[in-house]
């Protein structure tokens, strides 16, 4: 027998949240929780977590809304959520293809209203965690990087040559000379970037 389940009255996106007050027990003072689904792109799994986001930041403050997607293609998400500049659903359309959907969008959509409002104090971020595409990351720390320090940038861009070997390939489908070089090339870039990171 179930002793800790917590049945949910509905699965609706917009209802009210009551069903899900015995989460704040659970949940305590953690500042981390992950949401997962057991398919991508099941309407339900989605409208149930567009209810579990609301709840988690209305009810309990959080203030992080963390995909499945490149830290860069959150980043068009997160500019419209807290600015409504850019379209929300070409957000949803170059980052990891399974956040786009209806539900997904409709959860954008809130918070950018949420943070539009009054009770968005803090406001609500997007973040990507999972890199779908390297060159796309390259691209954009080399820009930074072009605007910061634009004599460091050929630096940079030889220590990421190595990615032009990958083309389509996985890193683990390389010979292993290419995965040490690019794993090299990385490593020094890396270490650039710690040394650099105030300008």
């Amino acid at each position: 027998m179930l002793t800790q389940a917590i049945p949910l009255e509905t699965v609706g996106a917009d209802d009210a949240l009551t069903d899900l007050l015995p989460l704040i027990n659970a949940i305590g003072d953690a500042r981390v929780v992950a949401l997962g689904e057991a398919t991508h792109g099941t309407h339900e799994f989605f409208t149930v977590k567009h209810r579990l986001v609301r709840f988690l930041t209305t009810e309990l403050g959080f203030t992080d809304f963390a995909l499945e997607a490149s830290l860069t293609d959150a980043g068009e998400i997160d500019q419209y959520v807290r600015s409504g500049v850019g379209d929300a659903g070409r957000g949803l359309d170059v980052g990891f293809t399974v956040w786009n959907t209806e539900e997904m969008l409709d959860l954008v959509e809130w918070i950018r209203r949420h943070n539009a409002s009054d009770l968005s104090d803090p406001e609500l971020r997007v973040w990507g965690f999972d890199m779908q595409d390297p060159l796309a990351s390259i691209e954009e720390g080399l820009a930074n990087v072009s605007e910061a320090l634009p004599s460091e940038v050929e630096y940079l861009e030889k220590q990421y040559r190595c990615f032009e070997v990958l083309g389509g390939a996985s890193y683990a489908e390389v010979p292993a000379p290419a995965q040490d070089q690019c794993r090299e090339g990385v490593e020094s870039a890396l270490a650039w970037i710690k040394e650099n990171r105030a300008p």
